[in-house]
């Protein structure tokens, strides 16, 4: 699902968990800057197109004064985020009114495929996700608690989640995009 443009000079456009050197997303306004937890992540070049100004933070903690962000962009990177009800409160916090929040992301494995995709990482020496994707009405009622209102969800592909060789097959699921926007109050 494309991002809408930004039009003005002064909106103010987050991806967050950027990846290297801020290059995740190409699509965004030249004005855009990423944010990642990952330092080294941040000081890798990237392979296309780098974003200018990066900025190294924890999501869950957003160093950014409140309603200060038209814009922002979460791309597999919600189901690292946990506890989920905590980001998008962190989310909402940083969106000014009617600022919107874009998560692509995956649907939730079953359970019991993630138990296995669980154990397979703790075997290779891997951390856990804290997440393994999302059921889509849940997240829609963790949005709206926060403050936001879901203005559109599609499914789009597959978001994989693992590989070999760390693991012993490909663990994929559906992919969603989920747009909302901090409602007034919110």
């Amino acid at each position: 699902m494309p991002i809408e443009p930004v039009n003005r000079a002064d909106q103010v456009v987050v991806e967050i968990g950027c990846g290297p050197a801020g290059a995740r997303r190409t699509d965004l306004s030249e004005s855009a800057f990423g944010v990642d937890i990952d330092l080294l992540a941040l000081q890798t070049p990237s392979v296309g197109p780098s974003r200018r100004r990066s900025l190294c933070a924890d999501a869950l903690a957003l160093p950014l004064r409140s309603s200060t962000c038209d814009l922002l962009v979460l791309q597999a990177v919600l189901h690292h985020l946990a506890p989920t009800d905590h980001a998008m409160r962190e989310l909402t916090r940083v969106l000014r009114p009617n600022g919107r929040l874009h998560v692509t992301d995956g649907v939730a494995l079953a359970p019991d495929e993630a138990d296995v995709l669980d154990s397979e990482l703790h075997a290779a020496g891997l951390p856990s996700e804290p997440i393994y994707g999302f059921d889509l009405d849940e997240l829609a009622a963790v949005a709206t608690e926060a403050g936001l209102e879901v203005v559109d969800v599609q499914s789009s592909g597959r978001l994989t989640l693992a590989t070999p060789p760390y693991v012993s097959r490909t663990y994929s699921t559906e992919r969603f995009t989920l747009i909302a926007q901090r409602t007034a109050t919110g």
